[in-house]
């Protein structure tokens, strides 16, 4: 089980990598960073993204709209020994209505490398 600073400089790596994806301008590079199984719920609008193909495609969108995302984990946990993180937290971006700042909530899965991928990602 990762201890708690662990568990935050695993999150911090990974936002800071996923941003630098985001800020690349490529989808796919940002949709790589979830698992193949995960999923995307935007909750004020009720809906939902499904696997990579349907994340790449919001991404796709998103990214048309908000620029210069920050990623900013208020709150960091472990359960079931390490096998999952989650993070919640708000994000920030530009959008033609001005910057936006709104709360998120990630679960990661562990992966058979050690590694983490986002499973469900909640805005």
């Amino acid at each position: 089980m990762p201890t708690q600073e662990e568990v935050n400089q695993i999150l911090n790596k990974f936002q800071s990598d996923n941003v630098a994806a985001y800020g690349a301008g490529d989808p796919a590079k940002v949709a790589a960073f979830y698992d193949t199984h995960g999923v995307i719920i935007n909750s004020t609008e009720d809906k939902a993204w499904h696997g990579r193909t349907e994340i790449t495609k919001f991404y796709t969108d998103f990214m048309k709209t908000e620029t210069n995302l920050k990623m900013i984990g208020d709150e960091n946990f472990e359960a079931d020994n390490g096998n999952y993180l989650i993070q919640r937290g708000h994000y920030e971006a530009d959008t033609p209505r001005g910057r936006i700042r709104l709360p998120y909530e990630q679960i990661f899965k562990r992966q058979k490398d050690g590694s983490y991928l986002i499973i469900r990602d909640q805005y």
